[in-house]
């Protein structure tokens, strides 16, 4: 983080950015560093809360959840999912069964579940 702080002091002073709140870009640099540090560190606490290593792989209940018909997944994802699980399961189930659940997506929803289906891995 420090190589990346030296950085951006530089990015700061090269565009005088520190005129802009009269602070100097060392001490700018040092509180957008900051600022990465506690989200990464609640982000990370989240994703624990959750029983996640990240947002694309569960630490548990997968193996139940691959036990579930596709009746029984697209009526789980309806029911009891948050926006961000819902796209997330969407894209794991076109995995699985090569098309989206038919649970009320929105068409934003549609799209971002198509952009993490295109990233996920081959084997997992």
């Amino acid at each position: 983080m420090n190589k990346f702080k030296k950085e951006l002091e530089h990015i700061i002073n090269t565009n005088s950015i520190e005129n802009e709140c009269d602070m100097p870009d060392f001490i700018l640099a040092e509180m957008v560093v900051g600022i990465i540090e506690v989200i990464g560190k609640a982000s990370k606490q989240n994703l624990d809360w959750h029983g996640t290593d990240s947002i694309c792989h569960p630490k548990k209940g997968m193996e139940d959840i691959k036990k579930w018909t596709q009746e029984e997944l697209q009526k789980n994802i309806r029911t009891n999912f948050d926006y961000g699980a819902t796209v997330i399961t969407a894209a794991l189930y076109k995995k699985l069964y090569g098309e989206f659940p038919k649970c009320g997506m929105s068409g934003q929803q549609v799209e971002f579940a198509k952009h993490i289906f295109e990233h996920l891995p081959v084997k997992y």
